[in-house]
């Protein structure tokens, strides 16, 4: 994987190092400016990052989109007809299945608005409104959009990576959430989807 800031707007990217086509563009979700891949790929061969140095991870997004030099891709998106869901990691017969669009995620309580509430028992590390994954599909294919839904949150994880207020990134069919106080694993029903690259 390589990190590299938006030359746009600053905003840190995360993006496979796999060769592609030479039309290869890399968007940034925060700013919506498309680069051309092999100058962030070429910038960060020139400039490689030195050992410690953890600035470009602080934030990260993963968005590779492949498109022609010549014209805008037309993409149809779509809400999507896939059954997905969350599973508990502590218990694997609890799921919780996400609707196509907008799925607020948070502590199960009185006061959440949350579309999905997680029972955490006496623990209230989680907030009542803590992550957001947008579902929905492009050319037939799922996709999941995950962000933190505000700032000032106790620390949340996909996989290793540390998530921090205003990353947005895409989640693969087996990602795990880490959120304080429970681990949700993304699964689809369909187990031969193709895994999205960003």
């Amino acid at each position: 994987m390589i990190i590299r800031k938006c030359p746009n707007c600053g905003k840190a990217l995360l993006f496979r190092n796999e060769p592609v086509n030479a039309s290869a563009m890399v968007k940034c979700p925060a700013c919506q400016q498309t680069t051309p891949y092999f100058s962030l790929k070429q910038a960060v061969q020139a400039k490689p990052s030195q050992a410690g140095d953890n600035s470009a991870s602080e934030e990260h997004t993963r968005y590779v989109q492949k498109e022609s030099a010549h014209a805008e891709p037309k993409i149809k998106v779509s809400r999507s007809e896939v059954h997905a869901f969350l599973r508990l990691v502590s218990s694997p017969e609890k799921t919780y299945s996400l609707k196509s669009g907008k799925n607020v995620i948070g502590r199960s309580a009185p006061t959440s608005n949350a579309d999905i509430q997680i029972d955490t028992g006496s623990r209230k590390r989680m907030s009542r409104e803590h992550i957001v994954i947008d579902f929905d599909s492009v050319d037939g294919k799922p996709r999941f959009r995950f962000s933190l839904f505000k700032g000032n949150l106790n620390d949340t994880f996909i996989g290793t990576e540390k998530v921090s207020f205003g990353d947005s990134m895409y989640l693969n069919p087996g990602d795990v959430i880490r959120l304080p106080d429970a681990d949700l694993r993304l699964e689809v029903e369909d187990t031969d989807v193709t895994t999205m690259d960003y």
